[in-house]
């Protein structure tokens, strides 16, 4: 069966200044020869240390960032023959913090309605949007800084389920909230692939969300992929240091 998303041998660089007076131009390497793909309603973690290269690749296959070499997918088409707007329809974004990712001068209702906006077909309404992440629809006349950090996240995703998407990549989700609230949003998170048959790339550094979030694993070091398979397969039995030591760090009482 063809994926829904292919990523292949993709590359990423950025130029850095180097030298004695800053005057060499030369290049950092952030993804080198990355192939991963997701299948529909697939759920694929993509774990990694701190500048392994994780939200460079989620920034890429959502089109934020253009590859230095290798392509992206869809069902088999390139990303690059899809105009900005159809792509974002297919593919769309959670980020770390809704604080940061939402415009705070356009109200709860027109960030949803403009994400409608975009969908190619779409009957829905905010209302509908907004009750599907558990807000309520009088909430459509607020401000991103009128609601609760969780909220805010809920908000969050709504919009990005508002355009239609069939793959949701959601970055370190739940990293910004409270302990109390966490559970809430995954949880949210696996209804709503469940009802809308999503296809989810979850990026965290927490193994334990990883193990109950998703199928496969994806793990990656420097820039490249060092193991991945099953989730479970290969949390329970690691072939790659890097993925020994990522378990190392998780709390006996927590595996």
């Amino acid at each position: 069966m063809k994926p829904l998303l292919e990523v292949n041998n993709l590359c990423k660089t950025f130029p850095v200044r180097g030298g004695l007076f800053q005057g060499r131009r030369e290049e950092v390497r952030v993804l080198d020869g990355v192939s991963i793909s997701v299948q529909e309603g697939e759920s694929v973690g993509l774990v990694g240390e701190s500048g392994s290269g994780k939200t460079t690749l989620a920034r890429v296959i959502a089109g934020f960032l253009s590859p230095t070499a290798g392509d992206v997918r869809w069902e088999g088409q390139p990303q690059s023959s899809f105009p900005r707007r159809q792509w974002a329809g297919r593919v769309q974004m959670v980020f770390q913090d809704p604080s940061a990712s939402l415009n705070p001068k356009l109200s709860v209702g027109t960030l949803i309605q403009e994400a409608l906006s975009v969908a190619e077909v779409s009957a829905r309404t905010v209302e509908s949007v907004l009750s599907d992440v558990g807000m309520p629809s009088d909430g459509s006349g607020l401000y991103p800084h009128q609601f609760s950090g969780g909220q805010k996240q809920r908000i969050a995703i709504a919009r990005a389920l508002a355009v239609g998407s069939r793959l949701l990549i959601a970055d370190e989700p739940v990293s910004a909230l409270d302990l109390s609230i966490q559970a809430q949003i995954l949880n949210l998170l696996a209804d709503l692939k469940e009802k809308w048959g999503l296809s989810l790339i979850l990026i965290s550094h927490d193994l334990t969300v990883v193990r109950q979030m998703t199928d496969r694993v994806v793990i990656l070091d420097r820039g490249r992929v060092v193991e991945t398979g099953p989730t479970q397969t290969v949390l329970g039995s690691p072939q790659s240091r890097v993925t020994q030591v990522l378990l190392d760090a998780v709390p006996k009482l927590l595996r």
